[in-house]
């Protein structure tokens, strides 16, 4: 009787537990000093002479975040920035992005996607360039 009472309970809590029965997760919403647009995904454009801009997440802690190099229209994953022409730098609720100066004569755009367990963000950062 008392493992009924308890398998009972326990159920109780768990349904009672969760306050969105399809599992959702809030939107992430983010702050900066940087101008960016709302939606999905953010947008944001750097400085053709190079760039470093923070955003803080002010309702979740970031796990990390993943990057996406967009080149003639596909998507690339990349496993580490710091091969690249920008970086990626998170902690606690706050992600910086770095961009080294554009001399390539074409527009950059990447891709990063943010996320804490299983809310995400995108933002898209666009680079013009210096020449």
């Amino acid at each position: 009787m008392k493992t009924l009472a308890f398998v009972t309970l326990m159920m109780c809590v768990i349904i009672g537990s969760c306050d969105d029965p399809e599992g959702k997760w809030d939107e992430m919403k983010w702050k900066s000093e940087t101008k960016f647009t709302g939606g999905y995904p953010h947008e944001v454009t750097l400085n053709a002479a190079g760039d470093s801009v923070s955003f803080v997440c002010t309702n979740y802690r970031l796990m990390g975040a993943q990057a996406f190099v967009v080149v003639d229209g596909y998507a690339t994953y990349l496993e580490d920035t710091c091969k690249y022409w920008f970086d990626i730098t998170w902690c606690d609720s706050v992600f910086t992005v770095t961009a080294e100066a554009n001399n390539t004569g074409a527009e950059r755009v990447f891709e990063v996607q943010p996320y804490s367990g299983d809310a995400f963000a995108a933002f898209t950062f666009t680079q013009p360039s210096m020449k």
